[in-house]
């Protein structure tokens, strides 16, 4: 349950985060005409509303379209940003680079090398803890279906990001001399560009930006059905021992429409930027990586001990975190520059191999 708590706590913050992703978009391409909360809100309706009436099966559909969409889009805009980069130069994008940043090409110091190893570690530990990610085992038809499709999932998510890496790369020859908060926009700056070219870019465009709106969605509502099933079937049924399949059903759509409003609001309110809410939620969801890794390998590991590993390293990175979110000048979120989920994973591990020592006392020895 605490597991599973934290879970559905990492979900809620999966789906503010990409709630506030549609909110900016949308205001960017509409030039402020549409604004944030409008957005949000609408797009929050239309999520909540086949995610009530589909559940995962049409969860699941959406995502293959989206994904298709996703996929297309970022191959598009990357090619016609390529192609208009390479007509308007004699020099290569390699060789424009160099000129523009030559920053780009020095090593990093040893500071920074470490706080990329320490963001790799913590996405990496939280990424593969992603209850939505794993719930998507259910949609399978059969073994050889999932099969293949873990097969994909190893390297579309790498193709699809890394096209919106290499864009932001090359959006420092579209629009050089960018601070750090306008470079945050550089993509839709690309987009508009692509707008402005000619019918074909427009096609394009259109198409992009569908496809990041679809991609979005495709991620909010996975969190928001993920978080509807977990509070049922891991908090509700066991708790009220309810084992009607409809009456558990209705709960959870009663639960996901509160949460979603709840969502809304937090996403509006919230000042923190998506990424500082993404690395809240890894470093939350690492946590659980000892419970669920051991529950499957890990046979000689007692639930006490576990419990009380997560305990400890969940309590240090929230304590981390919260002490440097409310200007405790003693606290800092990473200290040494290591991410506070990691330190906490450090300790939930520490704890369980330290209590995986004591020998269990006998039934007689407890008498």
């Amino acid at each position: 349950m605490a597991v599973a708590l934290a879970g559905i706590i990492a979900l809620a913050n999966y789906l503010i985060t990409n709630l506030k992703a549609i909110g900016a978009v949308v205001e960017a391409m509409s030039g402020g005409q549409v604004s944030l909360p409008v957005a949000i809100g609408c797009f929050a309706l239309v999520i909540l509303i086949y995610e009530l009436l589909g559940g995962l099966r049409s969860v699941a559909w959406s995502d293959v379209l989206q994904g298709i969409m996703l996929l297309l889009g970022c191959l598009l805009i990357f090619g016609f940003t390529i192609a208009r980069l390479n007509g308007n130069h004699q020099a290569s994008l390699a060789e424009q680079l160099f000129a523009a940043r030559p920053d780009f090409w020095v090593p990093p110091a040893w500071d920074a090398n470490l706080r990329w190893v320490s963001t790799i570690a913590i996405v990496a530990f939280g990424a593969a803890m992603y209850p939505h990610a794993i719930q998507r085992i259910y949609a399978a038809k059969s073994e050889a279906v999932l099969q293949r499709s873990l097969k994909l999932m190893v390297f579309l998510p790498l193709l699809t990001t890394l096209l919106m890496v290499a864009l932001g790369i090359l959006g420092n020859l579209t629009h050089p001399g960018l601070d750090r908060a306008a470079s945050e926009g550089v993509v839709f700056l690309i987009l508009g560009d692509v707008l402005g070219a000619n019918f074909s870019g427009q096609l394009v465009a259109v198409l992009f930006l569908a496809a990041v709106l679809a991609a979005i969605m495709s991620s909010a509502d996975s969190a928001l059905l993920s978080i509807a099933s977990s509070i049922t079937q891991d908090l509700v049924r066991p708790l009220t021992n309810m084992t009607d399949q409809a009456d558990l059903t209705y709960v959870g759509k009663l639960f996901s429409t509160g949460i979603m409003l709840l969502c809304v609001l937090l996403a509006i309110a919230l000042p923190q930027s998506i990424w500082e809410l993404i690395e809240i939620k890894t470093e939350l969801l690492a946590q659980t990586a000892p419970a669920i890794i051991g529950g499957l390998s890990a046979r000689r590991w007692r639930g006490g001990t576990v419990l009380a590993g997560f305990l400890a390293g969940t309590g240090l990175a929230l304590f981390l975190l919260l002490g440097s979110h409310i200007g405790a000048e003693l606290i800092v979120a990473r200290p040494w520059g290591i991410h506070a989920g990691l330190w906490g994973l450090f300790l939930n591990v520490s704890t369980i191999a330290l209590l995986q020592t004591i020998p269990r006392r006998t039934s007689v020895e407890n008498n």
